[in-house]
């Protein structure tokens, strides 16, 4: 989050996975007109990459990230294209700024809304955050067994000092018997209209410990 520069070269792997979401819902994307926020886009890479080239070449997307040195990279790196514009954004905030609620055409994020411990009120937020008959196209990790190792570590003892907030980091669905019904469970309540809610499996190998490492 701090480190942009060296998130972009590790990132491989959401990148690919985001590029394969985006490509399968082309004909979706490629009806999103007008101001289009994209939540939790990091250094704007996947954003300019793969999601700018399959919206409406007349729309436009603001990139936000709660993390400022991110934002900075972003508006370095990309500043320059007249389609992006760039907000600090914390969605998970119990108070939006009033010049944002009903702003947006559409919302997007990939791989972001698994950090968020409060995620009835990030979904709150996006309601708000869109303009009547608005649309979201949203992607978060569900279940990643790499993350009960945050648990392991911080019941060990040489390790608990660095690990007093280790279920921060784990997904709010890690290990969860019925995730797909439970987020439409919770969408619905919120107020959202469900066109498509599915869970992937998607798996990855690595064909060293050291490939493993560079991740």
């Amino acid at each position: 989050m701090f480190k942009p520069d060296l998130y972009s070269k590790i990132n491989n792997e959401a990148r690919r996975d985001t590029r394969d979401f985006i490509e399968e819902y082309s004909n979706e994307i490629g009806q999103m007109s007008g101001r289009c926020l994209d939540i939790g886009s990091g250094p704007c890479d996947v954003v300019t990459d793969f999601l700018l080239p399959k919206l409406n070449p007349k729309s436009t997307v603001v990139c936000s990230d709660i993390s400022k040195p991110m934002l900075d990279y972003a508006k370095e790196k990309y500043g320059a294209n007249d389609r992006l514009s760039f907000l600090q954004l914390d969605i998970e905030s119990p108070t939006l700024a009033e010049d944002l609620v009903e702003q947006f055409d559409h919302v997007t994020s990939f791989y972001c809304l698994h950090w968020c411990e409060d995620m009835r009120q990030a979904f709150e937020n996006i309601f708000e955050l869109l303009r009547p008959g608005g649309s979201g196209f949203l992607t978060f990790v569900s279940d990643f067994p790499c993350m009960d190792a945050y648990k392991v570590l911080a019941a060990m003892p040489r390790y608990q000092r660095y690990m007093t907030d280790a279920d921060r980091f784990i997904p709010v669905f890690q290990h969860a018997e019925h995730p797909r019904e439970n987020l439409k469970k919770l969408l619905r309540e919120v107020g959202f209209e469900i066109s498509h809610c599915s869970r992937r499996e998607i798996s990855n190998i690595y064909d060293t410990p050291n490939d493993f490492g560079r991740f």
